[in-house]
């Protein structure tokens, strides 16, 4: 319908109408946005003027809830109220009912989301190509555990397979580093070596950029000689050129944009000892970097693995500030993990990506967005700025009501996504959602959506937790907020609600809220991790993390999830238990053969010995 998105979720369709009822309600009125979904394809809006139809006042998108007024000579904005005149090239007439007469011909006007193709006006250069850009630790250390093997596997792979995404377009590049950056130079003979120490961390670029960066088309099987060269390669015990080998990707993508796949072993010069849980970056080196980055267009996925403390924290800000993410494997073995990283790196390379993005979201008048969560940077007030975006990745947006709601009965919200397809289209991709207000406290809980509520109350945990640098901070921020809510129901909590407080207890027991003085400790580095994780998930993402799944495998393979109680057990049962960032199977001591023959090919097992997944 008009009046919901799945690309937009609040954590209550009924928001306040007056600022009296929203401070008494002590509700967030908050909402999580995913511009884009898997497998989804929206319809195409096409204006036949030089210019997309806009407010003039507030710059929104025309959409299904402006109104048209004056025999279809003007339109009024829903989000700001005010009155725009109808282009002339842009003009229809308004029927008896005072609906356009062409309204079946405008997408624009009948669908709440909707993708745009961006005249040049939005365009300071002409649209960029998919840009992969790896850089790959080839340390003693990278080498001995198999990682090394699993990363090149992983590429070649991908590209022998022709499953890089924007061909003809795509470009590729790769360097290697260790205490030294060694570039991968594509040249007419073939690929070849070229070393460049490392000096204070400054790096140049010893053959043309050219060279570094080339098309996928015409040098796949440069490219994968490339690759073999990393494997023959001499190298050094340790890593110490990370600093080096970021700065050489970066003038390498600098006029060009791109995504950095960025692989650390061990990353001795950087992780130093830490004297107590920090929750606050030491370094500032990778933030500022991560910002330079983002100002040309260059993101960064980082992959680390580690057996010692590596400061993920810091590492990862690299990933934070420029739309990327975090992957994180300790204790890594070829044998335990090494599927788990062919999979992930397949499936950052290879799922929806869009590229040179920046992101508005716009509220109703009398309405402030008042904090935003992800992995972004903020330029120029609210445009956040997205070097690469991909489906799986949020922004939430918390909002604070600044005066009484006198001119409307409804809320709304419109995001608005522009960005570079893999295609090389420049679209701007249109979300919009509107509901009703309510003056009544009752109905904002009533009209709650838990998953989203406990996903943002949980996210402002984190970032009120960082902002004190206690770790305390975050269970107790949860806690608070939900004995709010619960106290607000008086006793009466509403149907919407019912598994708030079953989520918020999951929510304190994940290991990014359990303190260390309950007895739980977790490395410093997979709590990073997690937090990393957290910023950008979704409303459905968190709430399998707050509250996992349990299937019971031995009665079929398409059963729906069970309450997760000792009660629905079974000794001769079988169970899968998707946690989120993993998946558990639990085995009954009395489960039949016949089942443990058909699913693992074995007619029995001890459940003393412990296997892995290969085994």
């Amino acid at each position: 319908g008009l009046s919901s998105s799945p690309y937009i979720s609040l954590t209550t369709y009924r928001p306040p109408k007056s600022k009296h009822i929203f401070e008494a309600s002590k509700f967030p009125v908050s909402c999580i946005v995913q511009p884009f979904l898997p497998e989804e394809s929206l319809p195409l809006a096409i204006f036949h003027t030089d210019d997309i139809v806009r407010c003039k006042f507030c710059k929104s998108y025309i959409n299904p809830f402006v109104t048209f007024q004056d025999s279809g000579s003007n339109w009024r904005c829903n989000l700001c109220k005010c009155l725009n005149p109808v282009d002339a090239r842009y003009f229809a007439p308004l029927d008896e009912k005072g609906i356009r007469t062409d309204l079946n011909k405008r997408v624009e006007l009948q669908y709440c989301s909707y993708d745009i193709i961006a005249p040049e006006s939005y365009m300071y250069r002409p649209p960029m190509p998919a840009v992969f850009f790896f850089v790959v630790d080839i340390s003693h250390k990278s080498k001995d555990l198999g990682y090394l093997d699993c990363i090149l596997d992983a590429i070649s792979g991908i590209v022998e397979e022709s499953y890089m995404p924007g061909m003809p377009r795509t470009l590729v590049g790769l360097i290697a580093f260790d205490t030294a950056v060694h570039f991968i130079s594509f040249g007419e003979n073939g690929p070849s070596v070229v070393t460049v120490a490392e000096k204070h961390d400054e790096v140049f670029l010893p053959v043309p950029r050219e060279n570094l960066l080339v098309s996928l088309e015409d040098n796949s099987d440069k490219f994968l000689q490339g690759i073999d060269l990393l494997r023959s390669m001499p190298s050094f015990p340790i890593s110490t050129a990370y600093r080096c080998a970021l700065r050489a990707s970066y003038l390498v993508l600098h006029d060009q944009g791109g995504k950095n796949l960025v692989f650390v072993a061990e990353n001795y010069s950087e992780s130093g000892h830490p004297k107590e849980f920090s929750l606050n970056a030491t370094l500032p080196f990778f933030k500022d970097f991560a910002t330079e980055m983002s100002q040309v267009n260059v993101s960064c996925d980082v992959f680390i693995c580690s057996s010692q403390y590596s400061n993920v924290l810091s590492l990862g800000e690299v990933a934070k500030y420029t739309g990327g993410e975090v992957f994180y494997y300790p204790n890594f073995t070829r044998k335990q993990a090494g599927e788990k990283l062919e999979n992930e790196i397949w499936m950052v390379i290879t799922r929806k990506t869009v590229w040179e993005a920046a992101m508005r979201l716009r509220v109703s008048k009398d309405w402030k967005a008042t904090h935003v969560y992800g992995h972004f940077v903020i330029r120029s007030g609210d445009l956040l700025c997205l070097p690469n975006f991909n489906e799986s990745q949020t922004v939430t947006y918390d909002f604070k009501l600044e005066n009484m709601i006198t001119e409307d009965d409804y809320f709304y919200l419109q995001a608005a996504l522009l960005y570079t397809s893999n295609e090389g289209e420049r679209r701007i991709r249109v979300h919009n959602l509107r509901t009703p207000y309510t003056d009544q406290v009752r109905n904002i809980y009533e009209y709650a959506n838990n998953d989203t509520l406990v996903a943002i109350i949980s996210k402002k945990a984190l970032s009120e937790m960082a902002r004190q640098s206690k770790l305390e901070v975050g269970r107790n921020y949860i806690e608070a907020r939900c004995r709010e809510v619960v106290s607000s129901c008086a006793g009466n909590v509403p149907r919407s609600l019912n598994f708030f407080v079953l989520s918020c207890l999951g929510a304190m027991k994940h290991p990014l809220f359990v303190n260390q003085s309950l007895g739980y400790n977790i490395h410093l580095d997979v709590f990073q991790y997690l937090r990393f994780k957290l910023e950008t998930l979704g409303a459905l993402g968190f709430s399998i993390w707050a509250y996992p799944r349990l299937y019971p495998i031995h009665e079929g393979y398409n059963q729906e999830p069970i309450n997760l109680s000792c009660n629905n057990i079974q000794p001769e049962g079988a169970y899968l238990l998707d946690c989120g960032t993993e998946i558990l199977v639990w085995i009954g001591r009395e489960i039949s053969s016949e089942f443990l023959m058909k699913t693992f090919g074995v007619s029995s097992f001890n459940p003393k010995a412990s296997c892995s997944a290969e085994d």
